[in-house]
């Protein structure tokens, strides 16, 4: 019975968690165009909070080792709170650029949820758990725009709106609160000699061991996977960072910028669906994902170029629509792909590594893309995400060819 309990508790704190991350989605854009900020603004917080996350993500799950899953989980919901609570306060765009850098440190939740079912669900409940996880994503990007949207068109629609995502964090805490404790190292005879550690000495440690696991990889042998994992990461990254601004050269706003939202997050769900049936038709004996990921690079193409040229909100809603489709592709692929080739040995250096390459073009991009778009506008970084997109085509091309010889 306890299980179900905490199975439901964790499903609860997963729900209000990404209810508040959609909700923000949609109100914290044109709440900052409304007080003035660059796009160099925005480029800078983005690479800012991708830099903590760079570092701070390996570390924090030997953190929750040493002092225990609820005490870094209240904490990291904490964080979250107290970074809205500054933007509530405070209209001043230093202060919310050091709420949204401070957030940065509460990007590990779900991975902390995650990490919690492990250890105090049931087999059977950890499948219920994690099989949610999706289905409650995609369920919150439709909600949570939705009301924010509705939110912003009253009268203190930003204030109203923050007030609301405030107080869903506050009920998380809550919630958070009342899970098991007992969860600490898992390993008893280290638990004394950890639990002496201080949080930055255990910081200092894991990040010693991240990289003396990466000096020891054997890289050339992942090279075609991690450089089409980096050419896509750089395309979207682009491509991340000119909706804001061109959502907003549409005129769309309120409610309208939410129902946008919940465009993009139906065509996630359908591409979800329809990835299923062509893994059992057209993708049955792609045991490696070459011929997925080839495919999801012609269509990441394909989108860079829509994007690009598009003069309506329907056309660009389209080339969204094209992506969705590509990036469910390539997330589902890259994975799958890596561990049937990663020896047991090696997985966590390169996983770890491989997960950092998102963090990386999340660090250096957007300061370069704000700074383009202030300079020559938009339709340049999309343009300039069609080479990346381009090098990442022919990088799939020459891995699959070279596949069919073989064979």
């Amino acid at each position: 019975m306890a299980s179900v309990s905490h199975l439901n508790k964790l499903t609860g704190i997963l729900i209000l968690n990404q209810l508040c991350f959609s909700m923000l989605m949609v109100v914290l854009f044109p709440h900052l165009i409304s007080l003035g900020c660059s796009q160099l603004y925005l480029g800078t917080t983005a690479s800012f909070i991708s830099l903590i996350g760079l570092l701070w993500n390996p570390v924090i799950g030997s953190l929750s080792d040493v002092y225990g899953r609820k005490f870094v989980l209240v904490r990291l919901i904490t964080i979250d709170a107290l970074s809205i609570l500054m933007v509530l306060l405070s209209n001043s765009l230093v202060v919310i650029f050091v709420a949204r850098v401070i957030s940065g440190f509460a990007g590990p939740t779900i991975a902390m949820l995650n990490s919690f079912a492990g250890d105090i669900l049931t087999k059977k409940d950890q499948e219920i758990h994690y099989s949610r996880v999706p289905l409650v994503m995609a369920s919150s990007m439709i909600v949570g725009p939705l009301v924010s949207g509705f939110l912003t068109e009253l009268p203190n629609g930003y204030f109203l709106t923050y007030a609301v995502i405030l107080t869903i964090h506050l009920i998380n805490l809550g919630v958070a609160s009342t899970l098991s404790s007992t969860i600490t190292n898992t390993k008893p005879e280290n638990k004394k000699t950890e639990k002496s550690l201080s949080i930055l000495e255990v910081t200092k440690r894991e990040l010693r061991s991240v990289v003396l696991k990466l000096t020891n990889v054997k890289w050339k042998e992942y090279s075609d996977i991690f450089s089409t994992k980096l050419c896509i990461e750089l395309s979207c990254s682009f491509i991340y960072q000119s909706i804001g601004p061109s959502y907003n050269d549409f005129g769309v706003q309120g409610r309208a910028l939410g129902y946008i939202f919940i465009f993009m997050s139906f065509n996630a769900i359908v591409a979800n669906i329809l990835l299923r049936y062509l893994k059992q038709v057209l993708y049955a004996e792609d045991n490696y994902g070459k011929k997925k990921l080839f495919h999801s690079a012609t269509l990441f193409v394909l989108t860079a170029c829509i994007l690009s040229f598009s003069n309506t909100l329907e056309m660009y809603s389209f080339g969204m629509m094209v992506m969705s489709l590509a990036r469910t592709l390539s997330d589902s692929t890259f994975t799958e792909a890596l561990m049937a080739r990663v020896s047991s040995e090696e997985r966590g250096g390169i996983t770890g590594a491989f997960e950092s390459i998102t963090s990386l073009c999340g660090l250096l991009t957007p300061v370069g893309a704000g700074l383009l778009i202030d300079s020559y506008g938009v339709k340049f970084i999309l343009k300039m995400s069609i080479v990346p997109t381009i090098a990442g085509l022919i990088v799939t091309y020459i891995v699959k060819e070279k596949t069919q010889k073989e064979k």
